[in-house]
């Protein structure tokens, strides 16, 4: 897999990431809650909320079982694509595509096919993770959808942040 590009304000990205004290922490019902809401809305097997370090995908809640871990490798996630823009990035097939035809999740388990995920900004402008939706066959998302996923995008920020 191709790595992604390193945000140009990486150093205070994680800085305003780690004074969240957020990560390694347990996972939250209430996230737990907005994830599952999220994959019943957008119709979609998976559902997750991660979080980006300079090494580690922390995975802080999950609908579906997507990945079935607490943390991945950064290199190897989509959502590090998601935190390089402000807007929604999706894959409608990952088989398809240059930079995820080889990822360990698309080759093996849980075989993603599709990815759509929304930056989680934080009040103080830094993109800090994703809301993602997945599934294991290719799609595309909506308009309804892509409001769907930003509006609980901005939710998350909230609840993070207070």
């Amino acid at each position: 897999m191709n790595a992604a590009p390193i945000p140009h304000n990486e150093e205070t990205r994680l800085n305003a990431l780690r004074n969240l004290n957020i990560l390694n922490t347990e996972r939250q019902e209430e996230f737990d809650a907005l994830t599952e809401m999220v994959s019943q809305m957008i119709d979609v097997p998976f559902s997750a909320l991660t979080l980006i370090d300079e090494n580690t995908q922390y995975i802080k809640s999950e609908a579906g079982g997507g990945y079935g871990v607490k943390e991945t490798r950064r290199d190897e996630s989509f959502c590090q694509h998601t935190i390089m823009q402000d807007a929604i990035f999706e894959v409608n097939d990952a088989l398809e595509h240059n930079l995820f035809k080889n990822s360990p999740f698309v080759v093996g388990g849980p075989k993603i096919r599709f990815y759509a995920g929304a930056t989680l900004k934080s009040s103080d402008g830094f993109n800090l993770g994703a809301l993602c939706v997945l599934d294991s066959k290719p799609r595309k998302l909506t308009d309804e959808h892509r409001e769907v996923l930003c509006e609980y995008a901005k939710q998350v920020i909230q609840m993070i942040e207070n």
